[in-house]
């Protein structure tokens, strides 16, 4: 085979390689469908210092994003444009149909080299909405609602 062929070959090898990369990053770690930063998602956001979609912690306030709910929720998965470095506990905190907070959360970890966190929902139909405590300087990439656990996240809309 002579070298024009072969680096052909190698191009085309390189460009399928390539976009099998973007399919599974697609599918696996950012799911389609997301609520992005000024839309329905996050409705809400205190105490973090904030440029563009950067989202910086500041310690001395409680820090939060708000987001409305959607019945049949089972999971939310928020997707960070950066992996974590270390851990990071995430505290989601509900608010009832009044839209008064309530005492109840739970707690999901952001876990070290990867770009999404996972949070399990109960009974949703009780809520209006949630409270998403991130205590790390993060970019947000989305939020997704799925109505199942470990399903396929997407826009409830």
């Amino acid at each position: 085979m002579n070298k024009s062929k072969k680096t052909i070959i190698c191009i085309a090898i390189a460009v399928v390689v390539i976009i099998c990369a973007v399919i599974l990053k697609n599918t696996v770690f950012a799911p389609k469908g997301a609520f992005k930063e000024g839309s329905s998602g996050v409705i809400e956001y205190s105490g973090y210092n904030v440029e563009g979609l950067h989202y910086g912690f500041n310690t001395q306030q409680e820090c939060y994003l708000k987001t409305d709910n959607y019945n049949g929720v089972k999971e939310i998965d928020v997707n960070f444009a950066e992996t974590a470095e270390q851990d990071v506990v995430l505290s989601l905190k509900f608010f009832d149909k009044d839209g008064n907070k309530l005492t109840d959360y739970i707690n999901a970890t952001w876990k070290k080299g990867t770009n999404y966190c996972r949070i399990p929902v109960k009974d949703s139909e009780k809520y209006s909405g949630y409270k998403i405590m991130i205590p790390h300087d993060f970019t947000l990439d989305s939020i997704n609602f799925s109505s199942k656990e470990g399903g396929d996240l997407k826009n409830p809309n």
